[in-house]
């Protein structure tokens, strides 16, 4: 009798600990979505790669298979068999201008890939401390990308990316290295799971001054269903709230593709949708992808041509 009177009165207990505790964990959740860290720097690295990846979001680290993979996921490059060969132009607005070059190549259970990307910015107005007008520059930002995966059966994939970095503003410059990990799992047919951290390594020196990396984690769940793909992605860069999106990709015929994707609790209200469509022919891939930007800033367009 004694037992049953002091369970009915720990039953109480426990479920005021209970509320209490999922009180805590959720602040602490929505401190961690809403957090952002000040001194961080190279913003150029969070630029996604590729038409395909742009046109349906976020979601991409969980479909990617060519030599973009690098910029995504390393361990989509051995999703694909054999060499691939991948070129991206995007014409940003104000003048910006980024290009993407990798090479993949998957030998059994294990892929390596290289590839080179630069952001260059000209025309930026140069003044004086009084304001007054003294010409122009530029900036140009580069990356060196190697990568490694290996794929541990049919349905998980583990890799790694090394990036050397070197930024130039004016007569300033940095230079540095981070790595980016990520996994992949297929648990059941046509679904994949995603993840990476990216942007790991200590702090860009920029003259005198040290500056945070854009650290983040990633994680993507795609479904592959017939003709029709839809992809989901949730991104948290140091420096950014806790981001998420949505894409959908449907195959009209075997080599014409049409994408859409939707920027979900983005804190930049001059990015929201993305749209693009791809074409095959004889194992050569063209992709175009267009993002707008509100605020008067334009439209990004992006043209991918893999092999």
């Amino acid at each position: 009798m004694c037992i049953v009177k002091m369970r009915i009165f720990l039953i109480p207990v426990f479920l005021l600990l209970a509320i209490s505790s999922f009180g805590s964990w959720r602040d602490k959740i929505s401190d961690f979505c809403n957090q952002k860290e000040d001194k961080v720097g190279l913003s150029w690295l969070k630029i996604s790669q590729g038409a395909r990846g742009v046109a349906i979001g976020d979601g991409y680290l969980s479909v990617v298979s060519d030599p973009t993979a690098m910029w995504w996921n390393p361990t989509g490059i051995v999703r694909s068999d054999g060499l691939r060969v991948s070129f991206t132009h995007t014409q940003h607005f104000m003048e910006m201008r980024n290009e993407f070059f990798g090479v993949s190549n998957k030998r059994g259970y294990n892929a390596y890939g290289i590839a080179v990307s630069g952001l260059c910015v000209n025309e930026i107005e140069l003044r004086s401390e009084l304001q007054d007008s003294l010409g122009e520059f530029s900036a140009y930002d580069f990356m060196l990308i190697g990568s490694y995966a290996r794929s541990f059966g049919k349905d998980f994939n583990m890799g790694w990316s090394l990036k050397g970095i070197y930024e130039q503003i004016y007569i300033y410059s940095a230079l540095g290295w981070l790595i980016d990990l990520g996994a992949s799992y297929n648990p059941y047919p046509g679904v994949w799971v995603a993840g990476t951290l990216s942007n790991l390594g200590p702090k860009i020196k920029f003259e005198n001054k040290k500056f945070k990396t854009p650290f983040a984690w990633k994680l993507g769940v795609s479904y592959n269903w017939n003709k029709l793909l839809i992809s989901i992605g949730t991104n948290k860069y140091k420096d950014t709230i806790l981001r998420g999106g949505l894409g959908i990709e449907y195959k009209i015929s075997p080599n014409f593709e049409l994408r859409a994707g939707y920027s979900i609790r983005s804190e930049y209200k001059s990015e929201s949708i993305s749209a693009g469509f791809g074409v095959n022919w004889s194992g050569l891939s063209l992709d175009y992808a267009f993002k707008p930007y509100g605020l008067g800033l334009g439209v990004a367009h992006i043209l991918t041509i893999t092999k």
